[in-house]
């Protein structure tokens, strides 16, 4: 089994376990919400233009809306099917959904009081440090320098030229949520506390 097809099972677990009304890290979602949203992604292309576009987000949202209607058992049921073999989502699980199942699971999890990293194994963490450049686009907006380093390995700097720099260190798995603009995470900040607070304030989205 591939990690999106055991992050896509486990995500479909935790939000069984925590109920469609539960919180989600993602502003302003609940766990039903963010289910519409992955289903909306996998089952209906024509209308999910707006994830990325601002002028097409009143039809994804109308149309997300509309899948969140929908019986609970019958979208987690859908959600762990994965995408129909037409979606372009299915022609691309392994190398997309992988990073999308892991950092919603993570949506879920973190949005609760008392919650840890998990312990993920080398193999994985390797393969989410391949998707860490995303930071040099998600901190295009930075008011800082920003270094990232990967323990004992990988190091890569965003807007290289500004004059002040916030150094994060950690899992490849937790920079990688700092880079897509979760604030829930475990890692080692230096830098000025101003500076790292400007940083975590940051909308750091693709």
């Amino acid at each position: 089994m591939s990690f999106a097809s055991r992050e896509r099972a486990a995500l479909v677990a935790t939000m069984r376990e925590v109920g469609p009304d539960a919180p989600t890290m993602c502003d302003g979602w609940t766990v039903r919400d963010l289910a519409a949203h992955l289903l909306l992604r996998e089952r209906r292309p024509d209308s999910a233009a707006g994830i990325l576009l601002p002028i097409f987000a009143g039809r994804t949202r109308k149309v997300q809306n509309r899948i969140a209607t929908q019986d609970w058992d019958v979208m987690l049921a859908k959600l762990a099917g994965g995408a129909p073999w037409w979606s372009p989502m299915s022609w691309a699980e392994a190398l997309v959904n992988g990073m999308e199942m892991f950092v919603h699971h993570e949506d879920v999890r973190r949005a609760r009081e008392g919650w840890r990293p998990r312990q993920l194994t080398a193999g994985e963490q390797r393969w989410l440090s391949l998707f860490l450049p995303v930071g040099l686009f998600t901190y295009r907006r930075s008011p800082v320098r920003v270094v990232v380093v990967v323990r004992g390995g990988l190091r890569f700097i965003a807007k290289p030229f500004r004059s002040s720099t916030v150094r994060l260190q950690g899992e490849p798995s937790e920079l990688l949520l700092h880079a897509l603009g979760r604030n829930n995470v475990e890692l080692d900040y230096t830098g000025d506390v101003g500076d790292i607070a400007r940083l975590d304030s940051l909308a750091r989205t693709v």
